[in-house]
């Protein structure tokens, strides 16, 4: 109950500034504002968003599944972005960084156009990365709808109420579970219908309206790829040392475990445009 009301607390608030300064900024700069409304619109019916660190000139499109909480844990430090509960001894942590939607709208939008800015995201092999959005969301987890009140599982949700409008036949309840197999057909079915972010089309997240990215790095060789971040922010040695530590590791694994009985030619039609724009290999054996 408590996380429920924290997070609409701050939601409230948060809207009631940022509709404030939209205000303000259709006044005194309605370039940024029109870019901001347009870019606005376009997230919120995906529920999609975008990180910004405007102290730092960095912007940054989460996809799930490729290291975000390494990425939003490193950008919330990198520009000192504490957050505080309501409740107890206020203890500060770092956790997720701004949203686009929670800075002042001209510093989104100089970040958002400047040539100076890092804009990027890191995309990984769709392969590899269905696997870990299973073993992670569905793998032995109960088919029941979460709890009222509760943070409770937001993907089982959503499979259960796209099932009962879809495919009655798949599985649910308490004492059943999706293999992965059956994972897989439902991924390939919502990958383009911004169901659940953990299995939607990684082309399709980072094409949003007015954003070109300068840095696309890959979570096969994330920690060369994160060093250019590191080296963009000029990052403490402190943190260096850090950031590279994995958070919510998946364990090593055998693709071929999981790809049977025609599989890795289905999901290679579901997910072709991001093996071709992030040129990764239909192969099952070359994930990088």
């Amino acid at each position: 109950m408590r996380f429920h009301v924290d997070r609409y607390l701050k939601d409230m608030c948060l809207r009631a500034r940022q509709n404030w300064r939209l205000k303000q900024a259709q006044r005194s700069s309605p370039e940024a504002a029109a870019a901001y409304s347009e870019v606005h619109s376009y997230l919120e019916e995906r529920s999609h968003t975008l990180d910004v660190v405007t102290k730092k000139n960095i912007l940054y499109v989460p996809i799930q599944k490729n290291a975000t909480s390494l990425i939003r844990r490193s950008l919330s430090e990198l520009g000192d972005m504490r957050s505080y509960s309501i409740y107890g001894n206020r203890v500060a942590k770092y956790g997720n960084p701004a949203t686009f939607d929670e800075v002042p709208i001209e510093d989104f939008y100089r970040v958002l156009t400047s040539p100076d800015a890092f804009r990027f995201t890191l995309t990984r092999n769709p392969y590899d990365r269905l696997v870990s959005a299973w073993a992670s969301k569905f793998d032995g987890v109960p088919l029941v709808p979460s709890k009222r009140f509760s943070r409770g599982n937001p993907s089982i949700d959503t499979y259960l109420k796209w099932r009962q409008a879809s495919d009655s036949s798949l599985p649910e309840g308490a004492g059943q579970s999706l293999s992965f197999e059956q994972f897989a057909d439902y991924a390939m079915a919502v990958c383009e219908q911004w169901e659940d972010p953990h299995i939607q089309t990684q082309s399709s997240m980072i094409d949003v309206p007015l954003l070109e990215l300068n840095f696309i790095g890959k979570f096969e060789s994330l920690n060369q790829d994160i060093t250019r971040l590191l080296d963009f922010s000029n990052a403490s040695d402190e943190l260096r040392d850090r950031v590279l530590v994995p958070v919510n590791p998946t364990a090593p694994k055998d693709l071929t475990d999981y790809y049977k009985n025609g599989l890795t030619e289905k999901v290679y039609q579901a997910y072709e445009q991001d093996f071709d724009r992030f040129q990764y290999s239909s192969d099952l054996g070359q994930l990088a």
